[in-house]
């Protein structure tokens, strides 16, 4: 995360890996949150016992949003935690990733990096990532229950004059291959 944000152009802080220990985990959020402008986490949002963020964002700060309907990144939190005392102190943003390689770096993507941009000033529309209409090459077995996203390369095809989608293969949020030759969500 932090090398990808760096070469977003975002001055990264990285704050090392925290274990599952309610002290440490309290500590390790405080100290990020008053050296940074917006901390981002993976791990530790799912339903889990040793899953202790969400619950310490709820107790710091104010949980915006704590699940979403989407896959993958179900457990993705978002948070605003108080940077001091009193009104003028101003908020820190939190992004709780979910600790699977695949939906971490999805929900970066999706939330993350537009955020980030907004902040550092682009206009509204160059901050998310450009839309294309493309044509797919198989069928998508997709989750008829949650929108997903389905990692594929684009390439564009000068003698139909379109673009083609091709999947990168199966899509569990474990799977980081599918993330390694992508360079689109469908």
């Amino acid at each position: 995360l932090a090398a990808l944000a760096a070469a977003g152009g975002v001055e990264a802080v990285d704050l090392g890996i925290v274990r599952d220990a309610p002290g440490q985990l309290r500590g390790a959020l405080l100290d990020a949150v008053a050296r940074c402008d917006v901390v981002v986490t993976s791990g530790g949002v799912s339903m889990g016992e040793a899953d202790l963020l969400k619950p310490l964002l709820a107790e710091v700060g104010t949980v915006h949003f704590g699940r979403l309907c989407m896959k993958p990144g179900k457990p993705t939190t978002f948070a605003t935690v108080p940077r001091g005392p009193g009104p003028g102190a101003g908020r820190c943003l939190v992004f709780a990733l979910p600790g699977n390689p695949v939906s971490c770096l999805v929900t970066k993507a999706l939330l993350v990096d537009p955020a980030l941009r907004c902040l550092q000033g682009a206009p509204a529309d160059r901050c998310t990532y450009p839309r294309i209409t493309a044509r797919v090459t198989s069928q998508l077995a997709l989750d008829p229950e949650r929108p997903e996203f389905h990692r594929a390369v684009v390439t564009y095809d000068p003698a139909a004059r379109e673009h083609v989608a091709q999947s990168t293969g199966r899509q569990i949020s474990s799977r980081l291959l599918s993330m390694a030759s992508a360079n689109a969500l469908l």
